[in-house]
């Protein structure tokens, strides 16, 4: 998307259809002009197929007005007659958040040495790894990234432990490297 003061366009759509990307806005887009309300609305619409991978752009977004809004929805429902309030569940109000088709994050990165979330995905985090680092993002570099990544695999088994809930993952990556020869497969860990 580009937009300068007079102009808003919706640019890069063949690499977006060549890579089957996904666009997704979360956020309270009431909050922005109108121009850039229809452009967003337009990219996601034309994007809206594209199953490869998706970006998720979180503008004009707070976890709070997400929660909120995802209460609200539940409470139209149930006085609608739509649902009954034992149907109020941890899972139906995760339906109705703004990242219900995404996975939960595995790993949240937080630089600027802020010890905090700053109201940024508080429910989806819940058993996610958090790292906290110094770094400023415009500094950020390969090594700060595997830092984070070793963090997780340290922490795999206990957030594993600890997330019996967690929303459906990715499938298929196994299989894919294993096949290319990648990963070992199943029968080698049994021979092993």
């Amino acid at each position: 998307m580009y937009c300068n003061n007079s102009d808003c366009s919706f640019v890069h759509r063949d690499k977006l259809a060549k890579h089957g990307v996904c666009i997704r806005v979360l956020g309270d887009l009431t909050l922005l002009p109108m121009d850039l309300q229809k452009l967003i609305a337009q990219a996601v619409m034309e994007t809206r197929n594209y199953s490869e991978c998706f970006l998720n752009v979180c503008f004009a977004y707070t976890s709070r007005h997400e929660i909120s809004n995802a209460v609200q929805e539940v409470a139209w429902g149930v006085q609608e007659g739509l649902l009954e309030p034992r149907d109020v569940t941890e899972s139906l109000l995760d339906q109705c958040l703004y990242t219900a088709k995404s996975p939960d994050p595995d790993l949240l990165i937080r630089t600027s040495g802020e010890v905090r979330l700053s109201d940024f995905l508080l429910w989806q985090t819940s058993y996610s790894c958090l790292v906290f680092q110094s770094v400023l993002w415009p500094e950020y570099t390969f090594w700060n990234l595997c830092e984070a990544i070793l963090r997780y695999q340290f922490n795999y088994s206990s957030i594993q432990a600890h997330s019996p809930n967690r929303k459906p993952q990715v499938t298929g990556w196994r299989e894919h490297t294993e096949s290319q020869g990648v990963a070992p497969s199943r029968e080698d860990k049994a021979s092993a």
